[in-house]
């Protein structure tokens, strides 16, 4: 994406800056003229024309120089400030495309719930790894209500499960208090101990732990 903005962003500071030089030409040529106009008008009205001549002829070089000089200065500076303000407008377009893709991924998981064969197995996989995480012998899941009854058809076989890969019984119940937002894509959270501990496992938390912890490699792997 980036090597799609950079001809615009060369072509936008060789406009800006060939504009910028024409002004400050322009604008030294009109001053020296007046200058030379003066000179000349204090010559015709002194005896020492030539003194006052050539004392302006050194004023006007000089008048030159520093307005160079000063061109030189501001040119570089209202470049480095074009050139600033074009990367700031393409990472904010890398930002903006990868805010897009995240909407377009969270729409998606919203449509796991349509296949519920795969939401299941993931659901499934979501409360082991809480588990595991926790280690503790009774907990609580805190579901959205619409999954209470797909989760209680296959907690028996979890607890199995979890006995045979930590060698480790659970007590695995549902929290009557809490329930996760309808309108969320799902998943778990699961707490234990009076729900003083607990691992949020559900998907709109995995997903904005994606988009700010792992940023950077999501941005590098878009982009480089």
């Amino acid at each position: 994406m980036s090597d799609r903005f950079s001809p615009f962003l060369t072509s936008l500071d060789d406009m800006e800056a060939e504009a910028r030089i024409q002004q400050m030409i322009e604008h030294i040529n009109k001053e020296s003229d007046a200058q030379v106009r003066e000179i000349y008008n204090e010559g015709l009205s002194d005896s020492s024309a030539a003194i006052i001549l050539s004392k302006g002829r050194e004023n006007v070089d000089r008048y030159y120089k520093d307005k160079i000089v000063q061109l030189e200065k501001e040119t570089v500076s209202a470049i480095s400030a074009m050139a600033h303000e074009g990367k700031m407008r393409i990472l904010n377009a890398k930002n903006d495309h990868v805010k897009e893709l995240v909407d377009e991924v969270y729409e998606r998981l919203l449509g796991l719930q349509n296949n519920s064969k795969k939401y299941t197995s993931i659901l499934e996989s979501l409360i082991m790894q809480s588990l595991c995480r926790l280690l503790e012998k009774r907990v609580n899941l805190v579901l959205r209500q619409k999954d209470v009854k797909l989760v209680q058809t296959f907690l028996a076989s979890l607890e199995k499960n979890y006995q045979k890969m930590t060698g480790l019984e659970v007590t695995i119940k549902v929290d009557p208090d809490i329930t996760l937002p309808e309108n969320h894509a799902g998943g778990v959270l699961v707490n234990a101990k009076k729900k003083t501990i607990f691992v949020d496992n559900s998907l709109l938390i995995r997903l904005q732990h994606l988009t700010t912890v792992r940023f950077p490699f999501v941005h590098r792997n878009l982009f480089h």
